[in-house]
């Protein structure tokens, strides 16, 4: 059996996790709201501290839905239930993994 001082830790840590990634969302805000007027004020790297401050680029792809997929791949088959049938085969392929999690609600007084 659980010790209710292991379920007090536990609630304890999930609060300071919700708490520090709300502070984690403020900051990241924060940043992205500056960074567009650093970057269009900097010519060159500049060196603050320690720290060497330069701008680089960055890319990121969209996430490829089976969505995305049916509609490229009906664009190289014609076949739509060829397509589907991919798409079936793909979707049966992934991994899942499961496991068991613990869940915090709040509980309203009656």
């Amino acid at each position: 059996m659980t010790s209710t001082s292991n379920i007090q830790q536990w609630l304890m840590l999930d609060t300071q996790i919700e708490k520090l990634t709300e502070q984690l969302n403020i900051l990241k805000k924060q940043q992205e709201k500056i960074e567009p007027e650093i970057i269009n004020s900097i010519q060159q790297p500049i060196i603050i501290d320690k720290y060497k401050i330069s701008i680089g680029r960055e890319s990121h792809y969209t996430y490829v839905s089976f969505t995305f997929l049916e509609e490229h791949l009906s664009k190289i088959i014609k076949d739509q239930s060829k397509v589907r049938e991919i798409i079936q085969y793909i979707k049966n392929a992934r991994q899942k993994k499961t496991r068991l999690i613990l869940k915090r609600s709040v509980v309203l007084p009656k």
